[in-house]
């Protein structure tokens, strides 16, 4: 992973791209232990060059829901950032921060107990992680806006999409979870319905 992530991140900057090349995505219960072997692996060199890490905080409550005992997503993402910047490192002249982006994070229908528990915890997650400061968290994205883009098991209490793909046909494709609402009401957003084209899929 290192030397790929090495390997593109000075590709990209050979060609002067504005495109940030990132570290990761550590998930899985040894993120841990993953993300600080990664790390060790990186130059001075490799950090002036990388705009961050990338981790996957499943599992993660948010302010106890759905009430897994792996803590809280805020304080993965900052045990995150501390693995990634070591403190011992952190004080030497000319150290490159990397703040975590959170590429993938979200909770299924079943493991939650439906769409307004679902809302919950996506109201309650980004308004944890909004409030951490940009050097700790770059960006976080929810997995993810409609069933289809999971994988082919990813439906009914499987589902993690904020929009419906129902196989049974009984409510129309695209129609919005309570999630959908709760996360235009946290990010400042109307909700809005916007162009919807379920024919058109993810490759």
């Amino acid at each position: 992973m290192v030397d790929l992530t090495r390997r593109a991140s000075q590709i990209l900057a050979n060609a002067n791209s504005e495109i940030k090349c990132l570290l990761g995505p550590v998930v899985s219960g040894d993120w841990v232990a993953r993300l600080s072997e990664a790390v060790n692996l990186l130059t001075p060199e490799d950090r002036q060059l990388l705009g961050g890490v990338c981790f996957h905080p499943y599992l993660k409550n948010a302010r106890g829901i759905p009430g897994h005992p792996f803590g809280e997503i805020d304080a993965a993402v900052i045990q995150a950032h501390g693995i990634a910047n070591p403190s011992a490192q952190a004080v030497l002249p000319g150290f490159t921060n990397l703040p975590v982006w959170v590429t993938e994070f979200g909770v299924m229908l079943g493991e939650i107990g439906g769409e307004d528990r679902q809302g919950d915890y996506i109201q309650n997650a980004f308004e944890l992680l909004g409030n951490l400061p940009a050097r700790v968290l770059a960006a976080a994205v929810y997995f993810c806006w409609w069933d289809p883009i999971g994988t082919s098991d990813q439906f009914g209490d499987s589902a993690y999409g904020l929009r419906i793909e129902d196989l049974d046909h009984v409510v129309p494709s695209g129609t919005r979870r309570t999630g959908w609402q709760r996360f235009a009401q946290v990010m400042g957003g109307t909700g809005a319905e916007v162009a919807f084209s379920p024919e058109v899929q993810t490759a």
